[in-house]
Parts: structure tokens; sequence; C-alpha cells
């Protein structure tokens, strides 16, 4: 959205096209360690994100696997993430200072307000329950809740400031699956 840069409101061309860089060069770090106690079963992972967009993004994934007689087992999990925003990402675009309606320009060479680019922490915790089914099948279901909450921009201008223009978001998942070793 452009908007004029003491109200808040919106102005000019109102609403224009995102522009983003047409490469993007990735890099990515991960490390997994599973440790098996007696009967029980310890899951730790990492994982570090950059990339050429100037997004760092960190994830710790922590699973406990509780085994039973019989093969039945439950594992809950814990699982955060953090990302900074993009160097490009905007919530808003300002008249005259980022936008010019009358000649219908960026003067920043690239914007995107795409919630998937800016900064933001999340959590999930789920369960799962797994089951043997036959001979070497297994049945699970896995219960999570995942809870993103984005990092609110900073320097909005007037009515902008009042608005919830980065909510949170939850969401509630539920997975059924049933595997068989090949």
């Amino acid at each position: 959205s452009v908007v004029d840069g003491t109200t808040g409101l919106l102005t000019g061309d109102q609403y224009v096209n995102e522009r983003r860089p047409d490469s993007r060069s990735r890099q990515t770090v991960y490390w997994q360690n599973k440790y098996h106690l007696a009967s029980d079963v310890i899951d730790a992972s990492y994982r570090f994100y950059r990339d050429d967009w100037g997004m760092r993004a960190h994830t710790l994934d922590l699973r406990y696997r509780f085994q039973f007689s019989g093969g039945m087992h439950i594992e809950p999990q814990w699982r955060y993430s953090r990302q900074n925003a993009a160097s490009f990402s905007r919530g808003w675009l300002v008249e005259g200072q980022d936008w010019n309606s009358a000649t219908n320009t960026a003067t920043v060479q690239y914007a995107s307000s795409e919630s998937r680019l800016a900064a933001f922490s999340a959590n999930t915790f789920g369960v799962k329950l797994g089951m043997p089914i036959g001979r070497a099948g297994e049945l699970m279901v896995r219960l999570s809740v995942y809870k993103q909450v984005q990092k609110k921009p900073t320097g909005a201008p007037g009515v902008l400031q009042s608005l919830d223009i980065a909510p949170s978001l939850t969401a509630p998942m539920l997975l059924v699956g049933y595997s068989l070793p090949l």
C-alpha cells in the first residue's frame, strides 16, 4: 500500500505490485542428534538459514519418544523458530519517499509486504501417538498447535500506529498417517 507519510492514509496509486530480486542464494546448516536411552529416544535438531536477501533464521526442534510395550509410543514435541526480515520487507510505501504516484515509479529498488519475508518468532507444541498395525505398519496421529508472532514494523505513520498491522497467527494441526516399510 502507498500511504501518506503523515496521516498513514492511502494515497496516490494506493496499491502497487511488489518487486523482489530475480535470484536468491541460500545457505543452510543442519544438525540432528538422536539419543537412544534404554527404551525411549531423545531427538534434537537445529537449523541455521541465511540468504542474500538479508534473512537469517534459527530453528530448534526437540522431541522425546516414550516407548511402551507392544510398540505403542507417545512423542511430545516443541519447535521454536525465529527469523529477521528480508532487507526489502516493508509493511507500506510512503508517498514521495518510497513511491512517486505522479511518475508511477518506486524510489526503492525492491519492496515486498509478504508476511513470510517479515521478522517473526514461532512456537509449535505437539504430541504424537503411534501404534503398530499388522506386522510392519504403523498408524500415527499428531496434534499440534502453531503460534506465530510477527515483529511489529517500526515508524508507522499516522493511523497505522493504532492498527494491528502484524497480527499473530495460531493454527491447530491434526495429522493422521499410516506407514509401511519399503
